[in-house]
């Protein structure tokens, strides 16, 4: 056989053969991924009805029409990888490269015009270093919700599961989603989530054959910002070694972006859909642009993964198109009672704080939430350590969180925190009672000055974690 007879056997037929490898399940999936597939230069995009109804022979012939050449071989690898048959794409690239091999060199002015390319853009490499720098966690025996090790990995593991499949092709109705959100009550990992997400693909475990580039908007940073252009906004964290971030616009069906607590932004979203913006480098009112990319009129064919409190979900729908929706329930019973039992270095207090923790169904039920759980367990462990009664601090969760704020202020080793003066305790109380009133969960420093407070008057609740704290702003 012959140097071009082989090439052309292995692009006739094992692209049959492998299709036939495919289970009726696997066989529907790769149909839907195709459905979305751009169609190759010169031709229109496949028929859905033919290839709805195609078995394997004609839709290896279908896709041989469509995509000539090696094109056909790209898309169907390109597929595979998103569904993760990665034995498949080993043995086809290595079948591929045994056939190449035996052929004449092509002419490499396409190889260096695509090298050359490479050079001026930058192969995203230095972006990814910068991501995992801004999203690794430091490593440490205990992390401060006081988990042990073994639990934290637990927890990662089963994010890791839901973050692979977000993203995967309805087998009802054939489609892939565009837009995920990820809801939930406060607390429950959603910011955590995402940012695994983050660091994941930029340590190249996670969507490698999904998304070229992922890109991270946090709301509070949002809200900082006046009018920018949106490729200004996503630049943050693009190293200038990379070359311009404009070039990889190009092709917005590879990118991801990730908007964290959409609850937090501070928009109306009411402008009408046509004044919208379908220019990424226009300067605009940030909540402007924000519309346009959640609306889909600014860069329609990319993918959202946005996060969002259950308070503004109603809100957060009417903005989108082909959305998929997951709620995120925090830790489920067999977890808190394994987090509980874990923080505890005594087990006997530990079997009694979750014997009271199950007597008080609303304390266990609140306990879903790792930052409450946290915050019971460390109060009932320091009312044990001082010989409290911790029967009568589980009674209701006022008195529980009346214990644990009063514990900010105790003595500890002969020496107290600087005590609020009564107004700076009145007004600190004003300014929570207001966000609960509001549901506003983040304050600003125009906030904090407006209730006559500053940041020693809640350096005690930031120094045990009580408030969450960011350079954008505080976050109860």
């Amino acid at each position: 056989m012959t140097d071009s007879s082989s090439s052309s056997f292995f692009s006739d037929f094992g692209l049959l053969l492998y299709l036939e490898e495919l289970n009726k399940n696997e066989l529907s999936k790769f149909k839907s991924f195709l459905k979305s597939e751009a169609p190759g230069p010169g031709n229109c995009l496949l028929p859905w009805t033919e290839v709805k109804k195609a078995n394997r022979e004609d839709l290896a012939n279908l896709m041989r029409k469509h995509y000539p050449g090696e094109q056909a071989w790209d898309v169907a690898l390109k597929i595979f990888g998103k569904m993760n048959l990665r034995d498949l794409c080993e043995r086809a690239k290595a079948e591929m490269s045994c056939t190449s091999q035996t052929m004449e060199p092509e002419d490499t002015t396409a190889g260096e015009a695509q090298g050359e390319q490479e050079a001026v853009l930058g192969d995203g490499t230095k972006y990814r270093i910068q991501i995992q720098e801004k999203f690794s966690l430091e490593p440490d025996e205990k992390c401060w919700l006081g988990e042990p090790k073994d639990f934290r990995h637990e927890i990662a593991e089963e994010g890791r599961e839901l973050l692979e499949h977000l993203f995967d092709v309805d087998v009802n109705t054939g489609e892939q989603p565009q837009t995920v959100v990820l809801q939930g009550a406060a607390g429950v990992g959603k910011t955590t989530l995402v940012r695994k997400a983050m660091l994941d693909w930029a340590q190249g475990t996670l969507y490698q054959e999904k998304f070229t580039y992922i890109f991270y908007l946090n709301a509070r940073e949002i809200n900082q910002w006046k009018e920018r252009s949106f490729v200004e906004m996503i630049s943050t964290d693009w190293p200038s070694t990379e070359g311009p971030i404009e070039k990889i616009m190009s092709q917005p069906n590879s990118l991801l972006f990730i908007i964290d607590s959409f609850d937090e932004l501070n928009f109306a979203f009411e402008e009408p859909e046509f004044v919208l913006c379908e220019d990424w480098t226009q300067v605009h009112p940030v909540s402007f642009l924000m519309s346009s990319l959640l609306r889909k009129v600014m860069l329609p064919e990319s993918f959202l993964l946005v996060t969002t409190r259950l308070t503004t979900c109603e809100k957060l729908k009417l903005l989108l198109k082909n959305q998929r929706s997951i709620e995120l329930l925090g830790m489920s019973e067999d977890a808190r009672e394994e987090y509980v039992y874990g923080f505890f270095e005594d087990k006997k207090w530990a079997l009694l704080v979750l014997s009271l923790l199950r007597n008080n169904e609303m304390l266990f039920s609140m306990c879903h939430v790792p930052l409450v759980c946290w915050v019971i367990c460390n109060c009932l462990e320091q009312e044990m350590e001082k010989g409290g009664d911790i029967t009568l601090t589980c009674k209701s969760t006022t008195a529980l969180f009346t214990c644990y704020v009063s514990s900010l202020f105790t003595q500890v080793n002969g020496r107290s925190p600087s005590l609020p003066k009564q107004a700076q305790l009145r007004n600190l109380c004003q300014l929570a009672a207001k966000g609960v009133w509001t549901m506003t969960h983040v304050f600003y420093r125009a906030n904090f000055r407006k209730h006559e407070l500053m940041k020693s008057d809640i350096s005690s609740f930031l120094d045990e974690f009580f408030f969450e704290y960011s350079s954008a702003g505080h976050r109860l």
